[in-house]
């Protein structure tokens, strides 16, 4: 009996290491499933928040132009809630600078969009005035954004060449 302890013991400790290195495996294999899943659900927060802000350029531009009504009025509400759920969800989802960065994008876009809004009364319709510095300033916002966007993704920085004219998103 005593020369097959050892055989037992060691049968036992492979069975033991076996189930431990499974148990690990299975362990690592959710940890990667888990991250691979929340960078999926970062990467829709990032292509929703973009997409509306391509939306929110749009129509700031045509308030711009003429002078609105109340389904014009309807529409910046609407794309005002959309703008702010998708930086809600960023702010779940995206690490704290980008979630910071995208809530100051979202007030400065609620900002010039009222101020265009106000002021659409008080123009020509089909005259289009230059853009305020602010305006300006958030899309610098957005370009820093998509780049720090990139890099939580780990697909690198996009170059400014990329980008279309000054201010417009190049899709």
């Amino acid at each position: 009996m005593g020369s097959w302890l050892p055989l037992i013991g060691g049968a036992a400790a492979g069975a033991f290491l076996t189930l431990l290195g499974t148990l690990y495996s299975g362990y690592l294999s959710r940890r990667h499933e888990h991250r691979r899943w929340l960078l999926d659900k970062r990467l829709q927060a990032y292509t929703e928040f973009l997409a509306v802000m391509a939306e929110w350029e749009v129509l700031y531009r045509r308030v711009r132009l003429k002078h609105i009504d109340d389904s014009d009025m309807a529409e910046v509400r609407d794309l005002s809630k959309r703008l702010a759920a998708s930086v809600r969800a960023l702010r779940l989802l995206a690490p704290q600078n980008i979630s910071n960065r995208a809530t100051r994008t979202e007030s400065d876009a609620r900002v010039l969009l009222v101020a265009a809004t106000k002021e659409s009364d008080e123009r020509e319709g089909g005259k289009e005035r230059p853009f305020p510095d602010k305006y300006h300033e958030l899309w610098e916002h957005v370009d820093v954004l998509i780049n720090t966007q990139q890099q939580d993704l780990g697909a690198g920085q996009r170059s400014r060449r990329n980008r279309g004219m000054r201010g417009r998103l190049a899709w």
